[in-house]
């Protein structure tokens, strides 16, 4: 599924693009419902990864990779991928996507797995999320 920016996260994008609300870093995390996001999503429809070892991953701003890729028309930020490491419990726990808020509690974007849910086993494992964004002109 496609990245979703819901309205309220295409306000708080807009007020950092032009310094108007600059806060540190993103917090980057699993949503366990089975949600899929739309421009109304709001971080009260999404109910965070409860599985044992899990832990929101900060993700540092001056960590993002901003580059108009070679033979293309459009800008992309790259972050490096991302690894949520899980223990999880006596049964199976399944996710869903997910979601990216600034120190605020802004849900900035979210995206369900392609496939989704992933279903983590009862032994544990691992997820790993590299973020992209491209804006293209059309």
């Amino acid at each position: 599924m496609a990245l979703v920016v819901p309205n309220l996260g295409e306000i708080a994008l807009l007020q950092k693009m032009l310094n108007q609300n600059q806060t540190a870093n993103l917090l980057l995390g699993l949503y366990q419902n089975n949600l899929n996001p739309t421009a109304f999503t709001t971080l009260g429809d999404i109910t965070p990864c409860t599985t044992t070892g899990y832990s929101q991953i900060t993700v540092t701003n001056a960590s993002w990779l901003v580059a108009t890729p070679v033979g293309t028309d459009y800008a992309e930020a790259g972050y490096s991928e991302q690894t949520f490491t899980l223990s999880n419990g006596p049964t199976a726990s399944f996710l869903y996507g997910y979601y990216v808020t600034d120190t605020n509690n802004n849900l900035l974007w979210l995206e369900r797995f392609t496939n989704a849910p992933f279903t983590m086993p009862p032994a544990g494992g691992t997820v790993a999320i590299t973020l992209t964004i491209n804006l293209e002109n059309v």
